[in-house]
């Protein structure tokens, strides 16, 4: 699953032809879409290539995490029942303190009982909507054939992902689903950074500060949990956190760009400005040959 998020999330890392023409608008857009974009550059470097490309599978990662990797209900699929989710997820952890297989029998009875019921949203449903929450927002980065391809990636993904979720979640075993990073848990979480990838030397004038930067996760962690209430993980999760290398390259990368590009700004109002003062003091200015 992994390898196929970022297989078909590479088709951005190259901006559209409108984001290399106007950067600046392309960035603030996406950042007003996700604000993880916010301190990722839109330019054809490797930097901002890799960091473009971790956002990606960000999005879709919890996507997933959010509306399909849901124990009973994915977000908004019942909107008349609302609470009926967390009220599921309390019962299931009160019946987990029991032991034995009182949760287990509860959540697959429970769980046919809804498919019974039939909910509110078809699968066919759930997959169109899921995927329109992340083209979205990664629509600044794509022209119009690139998006159609990568819907057609993402309805793969994400039908593939129902499918799995749907059998697992109906086991014997509690599938527990973790998306947020912790730095602190090196045996649980992989941190990731750019290979090859010199430590920066810092400006002396220069602080990042990575205050208020959330770490980015790559893929969640998956746990299983039997009736004993042990837990094993099935499959380790990635993240990218703000104190990598690569993410304070980009981030001094991203400050060097705006200090120019406001010194750009700088001195073309300044040209501006001395065309004005030429042309008001020149032969032909409304003020040459005047008697005083």
């Amino acid at each position: 699953m992994v390898s196929r998020i970022l297989r078909y999330s590479f088709i951005l890392i190259t901006p559209s032809s409108s984001a290399t023409q106007n950067p600046e608008a392309i960035h603030s857009e996406l950042s007003r879409l996700s604000p993880i974009f916010g301190a990722t550059p839109v330019w054809p470097t490797q930097i901002s290539e890799f960091l473009r490309l971790r956002n990606v599978q960000h999005i879709i990662s919890i996507c997933l995490c959010d509306y399909i990797w849901q124990p009973f209900f994915p977000h908004d699929s019942l909107p008349s029942h609302q609470g009926m989710d967390q009220f599921l997820k309390a019962v299931s952890k009160s019946l987990s303190t029991l032991g034995g297989r009182s949760e287990s029998v509860w959540r697959v009875l429970t769980l046919r009982g809804i498919s019974a019921l039939g909910h509110s949203i078809t699968r066919s449903n759930e997959v169109e909507c899921t995927v329109q929450r992340v083209l979205d927002i990664l629509r600044p980065l794509t022209t119009l054939s690139e998006s159609v391809e990568l819907k057609e990636d993402l309805v793969g993904i994400i039908s593939e992902s129902i499918t799995l979720w749907d059998a697992a979640r109906k086991d014997e075993v509690k599938l527990v689903v973790v998306k947020q990073p912790d730095s602190s848990d090196k045996e649980n979480w992989r941190a990731e950074d750019m290979c090859g990838l010199e430590v920066a030397l810092m400006p002396p004038d220069e602080r990042i500060d990575t205050t208020g930067i959330e770490p980015l996760c790559l893929f969640p962690v998956v746990f299983q949990t039997n009736s004993h209430s042990e837990s094993v993980v099935l499959h380790q999760g990635s993240a990218l956190f703000p104190t990598s290398h690569v993410c304070i390259q980009g981030l001094l990368e991203k400050n060097r760009h705006e200090k120019e590009l406001a010194k750009a700004v700088l001195e073309a109002r300044s040209k501006v400005n001395a065309r004005r003062i030429s042309f008001s003091t020149g032969p032909n200015s409304p003020t040459e040959g005047k008697v005083s």
